[in-house]
């Protein structure tokens, strides 16, 4: 399962979209183990809300998480699930979007 949304850094709660969500949601799932390319794996807890309207948000922790992985504002995030002793881990990594411009 992949999937691409914006990342909008708040305080304290990230709103997911997308496929990132539905998967989520799908699978009722109140907790998630995130990692990134530095390795470390942190559990979320995962908020979802039904009424007035449909949201799913990742708990406390997020803001430090992207600090250490160097995530801003605004950059797009693949959430890809994988399975690490017996636990499923999402591994979250940045997206280039602007390749005209990198050095390859």
């Amino acid at each position: 399962m992949n999937s691409v949304t914006t990342l909008t850094i708040k305080p304290i709660l990230q709103k997911l979209s997308g496929r990132f969500e539905d998967y989520v949601r799908g699978h009722d799932m109140g907790q998630v183990r995130l990692c990134s390319d530095n390795r470390i794996v942190m559990l979320f807890n995962m908020y979802c809300k039904d009424n007035p309207q449909s949201s799913t948000k990742i708990g406390d922790g997020w803001k430090q998480f992207c600090e250490c992985n160097h995530f801003n504002q605004d950059d797009k995030l693949r959430f890809r699930y994988v399975y690490a002793s017996r636990q499923a881990i999402f591994r979250v990594f940045k997206v280039r979007t602007n390749y005209k411009n990198a050095n390859l």
